[in-house]
């Protein structure tokens, strides 16, 4: 064989050995699409159509959507959380506060609230008065649960105390569980029916210095911490909520724990006072 003819074969087979070469290392999509289809044994117009179906498919166009935003560097959006707070507005879930999210002096809602923080012999007296201002009843949580001869029974004079960002939650109200809690047994507060223009009166002594009380804690907090001010606020529940009448205990109400997001607040001014929370 003349060197011509060599010099001439080779030219003929440079454009395949050069595709030989793009298959270990595609340059682009295209390429890539090509060698998966080649390695699964598929055929060129098998993959066009595939490609038509997911141009025309609505479930294609999901699955892409999802896609890009799984291999997309930002983070996907949250839906917003609902449920209402003093203000009738939404209340974040898991919110700076597990369990407590109040808006500052919240009275746009059917109850008002009138409060003082007084010292008195080295401690502080809040004392607070709920009224019902609307023309409905209203389900005002009261009594706190406690295990009492190992039942549940409601305890007037238990309430939550919750220190955080230099402030002094007191309240009364159906705890949130926080997330990957799984507790035995839900706290649900047991309620008075307040009647159209009737008033619910607490009190509480706070000492200096404190032991914050509150459920599904996996630990105690350690140190001490200082807070500057303090809030009063009560949970309460509406007619549409269907709180059912205690067969052990007169005169007061439940709802279940899936009752919740329907929960609304009432939330006092902010009392200035120095005390220690651990």
């Amino acid at each position: 064989m003349s060197f011509g003819r060599l010099g001439l074969l080779l030219v003929a087979l440079t454009p395949s050995l050069l595709l030989l070469g793009c298959d270990d290392e595609p340059a682009d999509a295209q390429g890539k699409a090509a060698l998966s289809q080649k390695e699964s044994g598929s055929s060129q117009k098998e993959l066009g159509g595939a490609k038509r179906a997911q141009g025309t498919s609505p479930q294609a166009k999901t699955s892409a959507s999802q896609a890009s935003t799984t291999g997309s560097a930002r983070r996907p959006s949250r839906p917003r959380p609902t449920g209402p707070t003093t203000s009738g507005q939404e209340e974040p879930k898991g919110g700076p506060v597990t369990g407590i999210n109040d808006a500052l002096a919240g009275q746009e809602g059917p109850l008002a609230i009138e409060s003082s923080l007084e010292p008195k012999q080295g401690e502080w007296v809040a004392r607070w008065s709920i009224r019902n201002r609307s023309r409905k009843p209203v389900f005002l949580a009261t009594q706190l649960p406690t295990v009492r001869n190992k039942r549940i029974a409601p305890d007037p004079a238990r309430i939550y105390l919750r220190a955080k960002d230099e402030t002094l939650y007191v309240t009364k109200r159906m705890w949130r569980i926080p997330r990957g809690v799984s507790p035995l047994i839900r706290e649900v507060p047991f309620l008075i029916r307040l009647e159209p223009g009737q008033v619910h009166e607490g009190a509480i002594r706070l000492p200096a210095s404190l032991a914050s009380n509150y459920p599904y804690r996996s630990r105690r907090p350690s140190g001490q911490t200082l807070v500057s001010r303090v809030l009063i606020s009560n949970g309460y529940f509406l007619e549409s909520a269907q709180p059912t009448p205690s067969e052990e205990y007169p005169g007061l109400f439940t709802v279940p724990y899936t009752e919740l997001e329907s929960q609304q607040f009432v939330t006092s001014e902010p009392h200035p006072a120095r005390l220690s929370v651990r």
